[in-house]
């Protein structure tokens, strides 16, 4: 008896994991990498120091 409880158990979990996914939107791992890849994305391309605002100025200080 215990094992024919625990089948249905099992049985309702998969149900339920089934309903959540239906809900998901899947999409392939190429299409994600592309939109990933936006060209103008200064995280994913280099930003050149003229441009960085982060980048030092020339003003900097050192201590011996």
């Amino acid at each position: 008896m215990s094992n024919n409880m625990a089948t249905i158990a099992e049985s309702r979990k998969a149900v339920e994991q089934l309903k959540m996914e239906v809900h998901l939107d899947r999409m392939k791992v190429s299409q994600v990498a592309a939109e990933l890849l936006a060209k103008d994305d200064p995280l994913v391309t280099s930003v050149p120091a003229a441009e960085n605002p982060f980048c030092d100025k020339g003003l900097f200080c050192v201590l011996f």
